[in-house]
């Protein structure tokens, strides 16, 4: 298979939950004699993304530590902006399961500046990724408690969202309600963590009303809509919302 091939075949198996054939395509495309610093680059950082959500976490450590070799190495900007993200969610997704809260905050520190690089260089180069680094920002300030830091992120993705750099790209319309469904839900979680019911339930509502305006959902996009009919009932007390968010799974 070619790159192209590869990475399709991957996001395929991966949007399915089938992590194993996800992993299994981007190693066999590694083991081709004949692929550029880039695709080997990028395909080593997706390769790392779905071994982390197998578990495989210190493999997964490995395969983006030799995409973002690889990327700076051959200055490869693009690339390499991916393996700071890549490497950024790594390190959040690892620093809940740290017994040694020193050694948390040392794993969250560093996955904020792998993301901060990776912002710059996604902003630099036009990229609507650039917008997916600030979430992934959010959130990891969100679960480290940072709740003010991760308000101002959530809000940046949503006014930056509005850039006409891809504001008026009619192909990402779809992909940014689900930037901005998941700003909103991650400022409806910080409202719920203060106890303000009223600002939560209108994030709330602004993040069901990105997604019923979705014409096809990602399985992303259905789980988040499980996340707000759940964080209706248990945290708002509002089953009839609850039923009204799933009904946008039919």
């Amino acid at each position: 298979m070619t790159f192209d091939q590869t990475i399709d075949a991957a996001s395929r198996f991966g949007a399915q939950g089938q992590v194993g054939d996800e992993v299994r395509v981007l190693q066999a495309f590694l083991t081709r004699a004949l692929k550029s610093p880039e695709e080997e680059s990028r395909v080593l950082s997706k390769l790392s993304s779905a071994q982390l959500r197998s578990g495989d976490t210190r493999t997964a450590t490995l395969s983006v530590r030799r995409a973002l070799e690889i990327a700076k190495a051959g200055k490869l900007e693009e690339a390499e902006a991916e393996a700071q993200l890549r490497f950024a969610t790594l390190n959040f997704s690892l620093m809940s399961e740290v017994g040694d809260v020193e050694a948390a905050a040392t794993m969250f520190g560093e996955g904020f500046e792998h993301a901060e690089v990776s912002a710059k260089l996604y902003e630099r180069l036009g990229s609507v990724n650039f917008l997916s680094v600030l979430l992934t920002m959010a959130e990891g300030a969100r679960h480290w408690g940072k709740s003010e830091v991760g308000a101002a992120l959530y809000h940046r993705v949503l006014s930056d969202s509005a850039n006409p750099l891809w504001s008026q790209r009619a192909e990402l319309q779809g992909h940014l309600r689900a930037l901005r469904a998941r700003a909103d839900y991650g400022l409806a979680g910080l409202e719920i963590l203060a106890a303000r019911s009223l600002p939560a339930r209108h994030w709330l509502e602004e993040c069901t009303r990105e997604l019923s305006a979705m014409s096809s959902k990602s399985a992303d996009d259905v789980e988040l809509i499980e996340q707000v009919a759940v964080a209706y009932e248990e945290h708002l007390g509002n089953p009839g919302a609850a039923t009204r968010t799933r009904a946008l799974l039919r």
